[in-house]
């Protein structure tokens, strides 16, 4: 015990959507590959075929925990590289047939990752029309007003699956039926979704699919996009013919292996993740209410992933918070990885109607299958402690 602080004996990890700590199994894979397989898959010889099994392996890992064909996936450097290889190739393909950029339409949610946004905005900038459909109080965007939104010339919908920052899972099935009807592509982010809930890609009816093996165990810098057959994006880097020619470059086949595996095990734990993931969200969320009754859930009306927690809490700032739990050896979040060193009111919640207020008042716990009920315990034990305190100072 140090003065004015309780120390949790380890420290507690809380932000697994932000990323998560890779599998034993996992990193095996990726050291086999790295000292055994060092070939590049591209070469004719023993060790560049002994790299191409390996990724072989991992596609058909990826493929079938996304019930996709093999040749339907797309090996990235992650979600980012993914979602810019599918909003910049769409568009590419439509100035080829000889459009105007501003002749183009993409309708979109208020509430997708940046990696999504930022490009769109990049084009929006330069004459593409965009529409940003917003989230209901429930965290959902209604599928209703993506199909209001379309427009003769739009080429594109994007929209997530199950949210960064509040988990809510979106209606993307019925946005595609939607979208296909009058003839335009689906893209879809499913980075917080992949080995957290079940992604079906043909259940989905998506053309274009996002992933990223950092968020379910596997290592950074390593991605997918599941690419419908008879689909084909431009490739964003040029130099050579990899990937089906949609992604120049020597793949990481190193990460691959682990992106692979990751997945593999992601399809044996799908269920016991849901109920101890799920179990463990739910026993915070009473107990923050039970210790801080007026808590805002944001998403609790809505289908949720079951290992994330969105909670407002009136009158404390939402980053003091964060860095008091830091001190007292938990670690959460006040939003998406990507913008938190930003410190301005989360976007997703101002997509939902939210005060900057209020935004900033937020933080969220997302939770792993390392995390107990006695972590969740203590976190809970601390936030009775430190909620009256950051009150009275903020106050």
């Amino acid at each position: 015990m140090v003065k004015g602080f309780y120390i949790w004996p380890m420290p507690v990890y809380f932000d697994h959507n932000a990323t998560t700590r890779p599998s034993f199994r996992v990193l095996q894979a990726v050291s086999s590959a790295m000292a055994a397989d060092f070939g590049n898959p591209s070469s004719q010889h023993w060790a560049g075929q002994d790299a191409k099994r390996v990724m072989d392996k991992a596609r058909s890992q990826v493929a079938s925990l996304l019930g996709a064909r093999v040749d339907e996936i797309v090996f990235t450097s992650g979600a980012t590289e993914s979602n810019n290889m599918v909003i910049r190739g769409v568009v590419a393909q439509s100035l080829q047939q000889g459009r105007a950029l501003r002749e183009l339409h993409i309708v979109t949610s208020a509430i997708e990752h940046k990696s999504v946004l930022s490009p769109l905005a990049d084009l929006e900038s330069q004459g593409l029309q965009v529409t940003y459909v917003p989230a209901g109080w429930d965290g959902r965007v209604n599928a209703r007003q993506v199909e209001a939104s379309l427009e003769p010339n739009t080429v594109l919908v994007s929209v997530m699956l199950a949210n960064n920052d509040t988990g809510v899972i979106q209606p993307v099935d019925e946005i595609v039926r939607f979208a296909h009807a009058r003839g335009v592509l689906v893209h879809c982010d499913a980075v917080q979704a992949v080995g957290k809930i079940p992604v079906a890609v043909k259940e989905l009816g998506v053309d274009f699919l996002s992933l990223s093996a950092h968020k379910f165990y596997g290592p950074k810098g390593v991605g997918g996009c599941f690419v419908r057959n008879g689909k084909q994006l431009p490739s964003l880097l040029l130099g050579g013919k990899q990937e089906l020619s949609m992604r120049a470059g020597t793949e990481n086949v190193p990460g691959i292996a682990g992106l692979g595996e990751a997945c593999a095990e992601a399809q044996t734990n799908l269920a016991h993740y849901a109920v101890h993931c799920g179990t463990l969200r739910d026993r915070l969320q009473a107990g923050i209410l039970r210790v801080v009754p007026d808590a805002r859930i944001y998403g609790e009306l809505a289908a949720r992933a079951a290992n994330t927690l969105n909670v407002g809490l009136p009158g404390v700032d939402g980053m003091s918070l964060m860095l008091n739990l830091d001190l007292e050896g938990f670690a959460i979040s006040v939003g998406s990885a990507c913008g938190a060193g930003d410190h301005e009111p989360s976007h997703v919640l101002r997509g939902m109607g939210c005060t900057d207020l209020e935004a900033l008042s937020t933080v969220r716990f997302s939770l792993g299958l390392q995390n107990t009920e006695a972590e969740v315990d203590a976190c809970v034990e601390a936030l009775a402690r430190l909620v009256p305190r950051l009150r009275r100072v903020h106050g």
